[in-house]
C-alpha cells in the first residue's frame, strides 16, 4: 500500500504501557509499511515487527497499553486485524478472510480489552459490516451493516459512521450488540475517510465533516447536543486521535501527496504542527492514535442520549476563502483593505508591504513596495484606492504610489519606533502611536503634533483609531512585557490636542477599532479581553473573555460582529449586541497578529506570525 500512518506511544520495556514522548506509526522507508517506533524529537527509529512481504497498518494500543491491533495484508489476503504486544512480540491473527474478498479496517479495542470492533469494507464500498472479535479471534460477529469507522468508547459504546446507499452519511453510536442507535451528527458529508475518536474521558467525539472548504474536525458530545467546528484549514483534515485529555491530533493534506500532522486543544486554540511532520509525511489513508490512561468512570454512561437526535448541520459564521503561506521569514504584521473593498495590503516583518486585488474569492499580489528598513506595524489606504501609508520599526512614515511602486513621502524626523497608525475617512487626519508613549496627529498639508500619552517606562502607543469624520482620535498603552499593567485607552481631539477621556483599569492595548457608526470603540488587550467603551465617554461597556493568551488584533464587521485575533493562534467571532463568542477558529499555525473587516463587513483577512495570511467570509 505504501502509505504512511501514525500512532503516537513511548518507547518502553517489553509488554509496558507506553507514554506520549515517542510515537509509534507504520513507515514505508524500508519498502513496504512496518511498524516502528519514533522518538519525533530526536528522530531515534526502531523498527518494532520487522514483517517481510507484507503492510502492517492502522495500530492502537489496547485500554492498558500493553497490547496492539493493527491491520496485515499478505501475499495471501487483503488487510486482516492482527493483534501483538507493545513490545511486537506474540502476534496473532484475529480476523479471517471471508469468501468475497473483503478489506479491514479501523480496529478499535473495548474498554475492557476482550473484544475488538472493526470495519469490513466489500468492493465497492455499498457493503460495509461493523463487526466484532474477540481478543482470542475465537469468535467474530457482524453487529451491523451499514457502518464504517469504528471506535468504542470508555461507556461501551461504539462510535461509528452510518453508510446506506441512498443516505446521507451519520456520525452515531450503538451499543456493543449494535442496538440502540443514536445519530449525534446527521450530516458528515461526503468524507471518505470518517474514523471518529473518542475523547479519553468519553465525553466527546471527534470527527472529520465535509464543509465548501473541506474536510474539517469536528466535536460531538457523545450523549447529543450541539456540535462544534474544530479545525478551520482548507483542505483535507482527518484521523483525529486524542493525545491528552485536552488535545487533538490530526493529518492535514491538501492533495493526495501528503502533508502535516497537526495538534490542537480541544476549545479551538493552540494549533501547532506536530513534531511527527518532521519525521514521517502525512498520509490521508493514515489514522493516528495514542495511548493515553481514560480516567476512572461508571462502568455505563448514566446519561443516555435521545435515540435518533438529528441536530443541526455544523454551521459558523467565519469560513474561509483563501490562504496565502507566508513566503519570506517573519510575520505578516499589518493588513488593511481599501475603501472599495477591492485591495488588500500585507505589512511584513521583513520590511516589504505586498499590495494585491481581492475579488471575493482570490487575493492576487503585484510587485511588493520596498524601502522601510524593519518591520511594517501598521497600514491604511489612501481614500482614492492609488495610495499606501504605512508605519514601521525603522522610525518612518512612508507614502507610496501604488501604481509607482514607490514612496511619494518620507517621514524620518519619527523619534520612537511606530506601533501603528490611523487615519481619519477623508484622509485628513493621520495619527500615528510610537513606541515612546507618544500619539502623532497630523493635518493634510500641516505639522505634525505630538501628545503624550504616557510616559515611556510605563508603554508605549500600541493601537490607534481615528473616527470616520476625524473629530476624535485615540490612543492604547501598554508594555508587551507586563500585559496585565498600565494599560489605558485615551481619546483626544485631533484639533486642539486636548484629552477629552481616559479610561484605565485594562490590561494593555494592543489595538483599537472604532465602530461604523463612530459610538463604540474596541479594544484588543494584553490581559486577553476583547473589551467596549463608549467613543464619546470612554465609559467601559463590555469586557469579554475567551481568548487564552494576549488579544493582539480587533476589527468591527457591519456593526454587528466584533472579530479577534491572538497570541492562542486562534481567530474569534463575537455579537456585539450580547457579547457571545460565536466562533473560535484555529488556522494560523502560531500566533495570529493582526485582523481587518472589509468596508461591507463581507470580509475578514487575518495575518499570523509564521507570515501566513487567512481570508474569510463572514455569512
Amino acid at each position: 500500500m505504501g502509505t504512511t500512518v501514525l500512532l503516537a506511544a513511548l518507547l518502553a520495556p517489553a509488554a509496558e504501557p507506553p507514554g506520549p514522548e515517542l510515537v509509534l506509526h507504520p513507515s514505508a522507508r524500508a519498502g513496504r509499511p512496518d511498524l516502528f517506533l519514533t522518538d519525533p524529537v530526536k528522530g531515534d527509529t526502531k523498527n518494532l515487527t520487522n514483517t517481510p512481504d507484507a503492510d502492517e497498518i492502522g495500530p492502537a494500543f489496547g485500554p492498558d497499553g500493553r497490547r496492539v491491533v493493527y491491520l496485515c495484508k499478505t501475499k495471501d489476503h487483503d488487510f486482516e486485524v492482527y493483534a501483538c504486544g507493545s513490545d511486537g512480540g506474540n502476534r496473532k491473527q484475529l480476523t479471517k478472510p471471508g469468501a468475497e474478498p473483503s478489506a479491514c479496517y479501523y480496529p478499535s479495542w473495548s474498554p475492557d480489552g476482550k473484544r475488538v470492533a472493526y470495519t469490513r469494507l466489500h468492493p465497492g464500498g455499498d457493503k460495509c459490516e461493523l463487526r466484532v472479535v474477540t481478543a482470542d479471534g475465537e469468535t467474530d460477529d457482524v453487529i451491523r451493516d451499514d457502518a464504517v469507522g469504528a471506535a468504542w468508547g470508555p461507556d461501551g459504546r461504539i462510535a461509528f459512521v452510518r453508510r446506506t446507499a441512498g443516505k446521507k452519511q451519520a456520525l452515531c453510536v450503538c451499543d456493543a450488540d449494535g442496538e440502540n442507535l443514536s445519530v449525534l451528527i446527521a450530516d458528515i458529508g461526503k468524507v471518505d475517510l470518517p474514523a471518529p475518536a473518542w475523547s479519553p474521558d468519553g465525553g466527546v467525539i471527534a470527527c472529520p465533516v465535509e464543509t465548501p472548504y473541506g474536510w474539517q474536525l469536528a466535536l460531538a458530545p457523545a450523549t447529543g447536543g450541539p456540535v462544534r467546528q474544530l479545525t478551520t484549514l482548507p483542505g483535507m483534515n482527518t484521523n483525529p486521535v486524542w493525545v491528552a485529555p485536552d488535545r487533538v491530533m490530526f493529518g492535514h493534506a491538501t492533495g493526495p501527496a501528503g502533508g502535516a500532522y497537526g495538534v490542537v486543544k480541544a476549545d479551538g486554540t493552540r494549533l501547532d504542527l506536530h513534531p511527527m511532520t518532521k519525521v514521517e509525511p502525512s498520509s490521508p489513508l493514515g489514522r493516528p492514535a495514542v495511548f493515553v490512561p481514560r480516567p476512572e468512570r461508571p462502568a455505563t454512561n448514566p446519561i443516555r442520549p435521545v435515540t435518533h437526535l438529528e441536530p443541526a448541520p455544523v454551521r459558523a459564521p467565519l469560513q474561509p476563502v483563501f490562504f496565502v503561506p507566508g513566503t519570506v521569514p517573519g510575520s505578516a504584521a499589518s493588513v488593511a483593505w481599501s475603501a472599495d473593498g477591492t485591495q488588500v495590503a500585507v505589512g511584513l516583518q521583513a520590511g516589504p508591504v505586498a499590495v494585491g486585488s481581492f475579488d471575493g474569492k482570490r487575493f492576487t499580489p503585484t510587485a511588493p513596495l520596498l524601502g522601510h528598513g524593519g518591520s511594517v506595524t501598521g497600514l491604511l489606504f489612501t481614500p482614492d484606492g492609488t495610495g499606501v501609508i504605512s508605519a514601521g520599526g525603522d522610525k518612518t512614515v512612508r507614502t507610496w504610489d501604488i501604481a509607482k511602486k514607490g514612496t511619494t513621502a518620507i517621514e524620518s524626523d519619527v523619534t520612537a519606533e511606530c506601533e501603528s497608525v490611523a487615519a481619519s475617512a477623508d484622509g485628513k487626519w493621520l495619527v500615528t502611536g510610537h513606541r515612546d508613549g507618544t500619539l502623532k496627529v497630523r493635518e493634510l498639508g500641516g505639522e505634525a503634533r505630538t501628545i503624550r500619552v504616557c510616559e515611556p517606562k510605563r508603554g508605549a502607543v500600541l493601537g490607534t483609531a481615528v473616527t470616520a469624520d476625524g473629530k476624535q482620535a485615540f490612543a492604547g498603552c501598554g508594555r508587551w512585557e507586563l500585559p496585565m499593567l498600565h494599560g489605558c485607552v485615551a481619546a483626544f481631539d485631533p484639533t486642539t490636542g486636548k484629552e477629552v477621556w481616559r479610561s484605565k483599569g485594562c490590561g494593555g492595548v494592543m489595538a483599537l477599532a472604532v465602530s461604523p457608526d463612530g459610538k463604540k470603540l474596541a479594544g484588543a488587550c494584553l490581559d486577553t479581553f476583547v473589551r467596549v467603551w463608549d467613543a464619546t465617554t470612554g465609559a467601559e461597556l463590555a469586557a469579554w473573555k475567551g481568548h487564552t493568551d494576549r488579544c493582539t488584533g480587533v476589527t468591527w464587521a457591519r456593526g454587528e460582529l466584533v472579530v479577534s485575533c491572538g497570541l492562542d493562534h486562534t481567530v474569534r467571532v463575537w455579537d456585539a449586541a450580547t457579547g457571545a463568542n460565536v466562533q473560535t477558529v484555529a488556522a494560523h499555525v502560531g500566533p495570529a497578529l493582526r485582523v481587518a473587516a472589509s468596508p461591507d463587513g463581507r470580509h475578514v483577512a487575518s495575518t499570523g506570525a509564521q507570515g501566513a495570511v487567512f481570508f474569510w467570509r463572514l455569512d
